[in-house]
């Protein structure tokens, strides 16, 4: 089953009132300078995991797991699915997204400790590392989008 995350209000509609009957896609607003996810991330753009459709401000959630279930014996706790403290059913509220970004933050080390255990190429394990920096940077910026909604 896959997994991806998107912010619960997306950045355009917040910050400049767009809706999705204007036409505009993704790339044109990205163009005109009206898509925060871009504004903030134009120099980590190639770092990031993209959501499907490679749409920019979601989120591959399931790669996110792959990074915690490397830390953890169990990720019951905490998860891309989503925490209990929104409806239960897939939402990950502004705190937990940050409660998340937090934790991965923390266990940086932790975690290029258990790469490196990995039979990977040079180029692999940075790119890797790159991916667990935006992954953090992903939390912290939905976060104040209300969070973010988890879709499987």
């Amino acid at each position: 089953m896959g997994l991806d995350n998107y912010p619960k209000i997306l950045p355009c509609v917040s910050e400049y009132g767009i809706i999705e009957t204007e036409g505009k896609g993704c790339k044109e607003l990205a163009e005109c300078n009206k898509c925060p996810w871009a504004n903030h991330f134009k120099d980590d753009f190639q770092d990031g995991i993209l959501g499907i459709f490679g749409t920019p401000c979601w989120f591959r959630g399931k790669s996110g797991n792959f990074m915690i279930e490397r830390l953890c014996d169990s990720f019951d706790d905490l998860n891309f699915y989503g925490d209990s403290s929104g409806d239960g059913n897939g939402e990950l509220s502004p705190s937990y997204c940050e409660t998340l970004a937090d934790f991965l933050s923390e266990n940086e080390y932790e975690h290029m400790e258990a790469i490196n255990g990995y039979d990977w190429s040079r180029e692999d394990v940075q790119s890797e590392l790159k991916a667990y920096a935006y992954a953090i940077k992903w939390l912290r910026f939905v976060a104040k989008y209300d969070g973010a909604m988890a879709w499987y």
